[in-house]
């Protein structure tokens, strides 16, 4: 049960070495910066550091560009680190070279538009068989080829209109017919103003010297030369970004890692033309990031242990090998530990699993339970999977102690006769079972009550380990109330008198508990009247608790019950259906994926209920170090 123990680094130097001081925490994966100000008492001569923070600038010209020809990069394996002139020169070239190509592509693109909506407006018009351009010529006429809308139509059809212009109907589609119109330049401006107050719009197809049917195919020969054109580029967009796309990939890494420095930098504090860092490191990182600054010529830095910085709320980074790690997930969901508590993982996977394992017991299940984690695990990369694992096995061994194979109780009776091993048929033994899960409950409590005195101790606070109710004298007191309960039960034989007396001899001491400490650390000083009501009240509490506490885990018990009596609704289903196998595969399916995660939950239950509360308060803060995967090959320059 430990937490990796944490150094408070502080690095001091010319403001000109931020850069490679940044670069090298960043790098070492395993640096959490922190409030400079807190940490010295002169921080009001202190700046804060104005930052440019130019890497997003060119991340965002480099993802846009990169982008605009439908590209996407990659993840590089290089972590050597470029300088910065080195990238802004590279993204610069690269956006050139894009943007020259995506340019002469949008050119080609906005020619083919133009050239398709020339050839929409002139297949309304190819019936004709004379160049359009000609009608230019006219002396005392003019010609527009235009489309009008069809309830407008008739409105130009007038006996007194017909010295004035001639409207010739072409064709047509839904809404629209399309006409030429040749209009006397005579009365040209009169009848203009007749056209405004209609849908009446222009088709620009004057211009052309050929026929409307000619025009069209050669506007059609046309964008297949232009088609062929913008293929070549984008091909050479292919071939420029195979050649490109790896060294994009390691400049976008390396913009990356320029912004975690500069998150780094943003902590730091400058005076005159010094800067100050601070920042949380693991003790087994200390050499390393020694090394990393002793390379940097003008920076010096300093190291503290975070035992002497309690106050100042060191981070927490738990520390548990690979079997008991997954288990963090539970003691995360309840609070991080102080960095000066202990790590409650180990306490919790071995009490969590083995409770589990005796409310889930069944050898066919926990092993189908544990396939299943590893499924998880392995391929949906899913932390809970192991626990799942970890339990089902766990179930499987006590599924074997009760003697159940996907809820047959016979199926193991060779093996057991081989070995002569007799197992807890749980409906033959439910009294058994269920002192067994007061005694889990009281051996749990206990052992909580243990760790609480290690953790208070850690801290030390020596009159709380030894006065406390979840101290030493709450396990004299718990004890002493169980084996006088045990010899009332003529169940252990103990003289009564004695364990009275101890009972008493705790309870005085718990009683004044806060009085002890008052004196001890010179508090002010008491209300007798106000103290001896609240302590009466709390001793009450704390006698019923034990109770309360004890008396919960005797759903170990029933959960047991439960699991028999749920394999043998099953079994009566598979035979009042006829379809035996069947309802009893699914029905096994049923009972493992519904019990499970009901019996996950009730344990965790008993874990933040009854266990957690004596000896872990949570409330500490996950250590979140900045990681930059580089490799500086030489001091950066700007």
């Amino acid at each position: 049960m430990s937490v990796v123990n944490m150094r408070l680094v502080s690095v001091i130097g010319f403001i000109n070495e931020l850069d490679s001081a940044a670069l090298a925490c960043a790098s070492l994966c395993a640096f959490e910066p922190d409030v400079v100000d807190k940490f010295f008492k002169d921080a009001n001569k202190f700046s804060p550091f104005i930052n440019v923070n130019d890497a997003i600038s060119y991340e965002n010209m480099l993802n846009e560009t990169v982008g605009k020809i439908n590209k996407k990069i990659s993840k590089s394996n290089n972590n050597d680190l470029m300088p910065k002139k080195q990238i802004a020169k590279y993204i610069i070239s690269f956006k050139e070279k894009c943007d020259k190509i995506i340019n002469k592509i949008n050119f080609y693109n906005n020619e083919i538009s133009l050239n398709n909506s020339v050839i929409n407006d002139l297949k309304y018009f190819k019936n004709l068989n004379y160049g359009i351009k000609r009608f230019k010529d006219f002396e005392y006429m003019s010609v527009k080829f235009v489309k009008i809308f069809k309830p407008d139509f008739q409105k130009l059809i007038l006996p007194e209109s017909d010295d004035k212009f001639i409207i010739e109907k072409i064709s047509e589609d839904n809404e629209n017919y399309y006409c030429v119109i040749f209009i006397s330049k005579e009365f040209e401006n009169e009848i203009n103003s007749v056209f405004k107050k209609i849908k009446l719009s222009e088709v620009g197809i004057s211009n052309l010297e050929f026929t409307p049917q000619q025009e069209i195919d050669k506007l059609k020969l046309k964008n297949k030369m232009i088609d062929a054109e913008i293929y070549k580029l984008k091909d050479g967009i292919e071939k420029f970004w195979e050649h490109q796309k790896s060294s994009c990939a390691k400049v976008y890494s390396c913009l990356k890692q320029y912004e975690k420095c500069e998150q780094i930098k943003s902590f730091a504090k400058t005076y005159n033309d010094n800067f100050v860092l601070v920042g949380w490191v693991p003790e087994f990182k200390i050499q390393e990031i020694s090394e990393k600054l002793d390379k940097i010529s003008r920076v010096e830095y300093f190291v503290e242990s975070g035992d002497e910085l309690l106050k100042f709320s060191p981070p927490t980074k738990l520390k548990n090998r690979n079997i008991f790690s997954p288990f963090e997930f539970f003691v995360s969901t309840y609070g991080l530990p102080k960095y000066s508590d202990i790590d409650p993982t180990l306490f919790v996977a071995i009490t969590y699993t083995i409770i589990f394992g005796i409310m889930f017991a069944d050898v066919g299940q926990g092993l189908l339970l544990a396939l299943f984690g590893l499924f998880l695990s392995k391929f949906k990369k899913i932390g809970l999977g192991k626990v799942m694992v970890t339990c089902g096995i766990s179930s499987s061994v006590f599924g074997f102690i009760f003697g159940s194979v996907f809820g047959f109780e016979e199926a193991l009776n060779p093996i057991y006769n081989v070995i002569n091993f007799q197992p807890i048929r749980v409906m033959e033994s439910p009294m058994k079972i269920i002192i067994s899960s007061i005694c889990i409950g009281i051996f749990c409590l206990i052992l909580a009550m243990c760790a609480n005195i290690y953790s208070l101790l850690k801290k030390n606070d020596a009159l709380e380990a030894i006065l406390s109710h979840s101290g030493a004298c709450g396990i004299v007191l718990y004890s002493s109330l169980i084996l006088l309960l045990l010899n009332t039960l003529s169940i252990v034989a103990v003289n009564p008198i004695i364990l009275e007396l101890i009972i008493i001899l705790a309870l005085i001491f718990i009683f004044l508990k806060e009085f002890i400490k008052n004196r001890v650390y010179k508090h002010e000083k008491i209300s007798w009247g106000d103290y001896i009501i609240s302590q009466f009240f709390e001793l009450f509490e704390i006698i019923l608790g034990y109770f309360t506490n004890t008396i919960s885990f005797i759903r170990i018990g029933v959960f047991i019950f439960v699991h028999a009596g749920m394999m043998m609704v099953v079994f009566s289903l598979a035979k009042m259906t006829g379809q035996y196998l069947l309802t009893v595969i699914l029905g096994n399916l049923f009972v493992t994926g519904f019990e499970a995660l009901l019996v996950g939950m009730q344990v965790m239950r008993l874990q933040f209920c009854e266990l957690f509360g004596r000896f872990f308060e949570g409330g500490g803060r996950e250590f979140k170090p900045i990681i930059a995967d580089i490799r500086i090959l030489s001091k950066p320059k700007n």
